[in-house]
């Protein structure tokens, strides 16, 4: 009996990871629109605060697990990544009169049309 209960939770489990969705956005236009790319490989890694301080920079780091290139998009060029219901926004290009955010990611939240996100300058 324990040996199908846990078979049948290892099942429960897997399924739950397999049904994650992970949309990538190329501009805000997609996010707005919620019309991105649906991609199966992707990983979210929390910077610790010293990585943080000694290479700036925002909390999140997004890569692809298999692909080299996808990993490189991601970090450039991608404008938002969605995983779950976590949305995560790339603060790379981002300024604010002259402070730029830094590279890697930001959480946020949308609201409607709005977009909200905490980064540090």
């Amino acid at each position: 009996m324990r040996y199908r209960m846990i078979a049948l939770l290892c099942l429960a489990l897997a399924s739950l990871s397999a049904a994650a969705q992970q949309i990538m956005y190329a501009n805000l236009r997609e996010l707005v629109e919620e019309q991105g790319d649906t991609v199966t490989t992707l990983g979210v890694e929390r910077r610790t605060k010293k990585h943080i301080q000694m290479t700036g920079g925002n909390d999140y780091r997004i890569y692809s697990t298999e692909n080299e290139s996808m990993s490189r998009y991601l970090k450039s060029r991608c404008y938002a990544v969605r995983i779950d219901t976590a949305l995560y926004v790339n603060c790379r290009k981002m300024r604010y009169k002259h402070f730029r955010f830094g590279n890697w990611y930001a959480p946020a939240r949308q609201i409607g049309n709005k977009i909200y996100y905490v980064a540090r300058p």
